[in-house]
């Protein structure tokens, strides 16, 4: 299950979509200039399939499902997980227009302890932005546009005086449930128990309230 910085599952590989085994190229969709998502590939390249990601950090989640609990199928689970491995290779192409992506590292993604959460989000936001793009391409600008008006810009936000920072939280917070809640965005699964629905749970496309709150942003 491969996931973009702010929680959209945007492609798998294994045997719900009948990806074959193999190795996989993992790349950034906006180098290739191409479509997020999973591709196969035919027999002439090194690859049985191109993943291409939204965003320039993201996540890999291997999960392996065992039919019982037996010593013998845990043991070849085992030999399945030590075969799974990611590896570094030399770019190939890179917009020219495009900045160069720092190292995903603690000094990139820390905050300052003495800051409130708000303060927190919104600066690390900040900086994660310029390397992280929407998904939806047509959504971009209009992301860079409204992150813009808020003060987030070149990586750093900076904080309008006229905007009470805890009551905009609570407002944001307050819309994303009711988000949540309306009924064309559940799924009921019996016995009194509800499920956000797939549209808003999985890829979530331009629902950037609901993604907020599922991803902790």
């Amino acid at each position: 299950m491969t996931f973009g910085s702010f929680g959209t599952n945007f492609a798998n590989i294994g045997v719900v979509n009948q990806a074959p085994p193999g190795k996989y190229l993992i790349r950034r969709a906006l180098d290739a200039q191409t479509n997020v998502g999973l591709t196969l590939t035919n027999s002439t390249t090194p690859y049985v399939g191109i993943v291409d990601f939204p965003t320039s950090y993201g996540s890999l989640v291997v999960r392996i499902l065992l039919r019982g609990n037996s010593s013998e199928e845990t043991f070849r689970s085992q030999g399945y997980r030590d075969q799974i491995k990611l590896t570094t290779i030399p770019r190939t192409s890179r917009r020219c227009d495009d900045a160069p992506t720092p190292n995903l590292s603690a000094d990139l993604i820390t905050t300052n302890a003495n800051e409130t959460t708000p303060l927190k989000v919104l600066s690390l936001l900040a900086r994660l932005a310029p390397f992280n793009p929407p998904v939806v391409s047509l959504e971009r600008a209009r992301v860079d546009n409204i992150l813009g008006l808020a003060g987030l810009q070149s990586g750093i936000y900076n904080a309008k005086p006229e905007v009470n920072l805890t009551q905009a939280w609570e407002v944001a917070n307050a819309t994303i449930v009711q988000t949540l809640h309306k009924l064309e965005n559940v799924r009921f699964v019996g016995n009194g128990w509800i499920l956000p629905a797939e549209k808003i749970s999985v890829v979530m496309s331009a629902f950037f309230k609901v993604r907020s709150r599922l991803t902790g942003l």
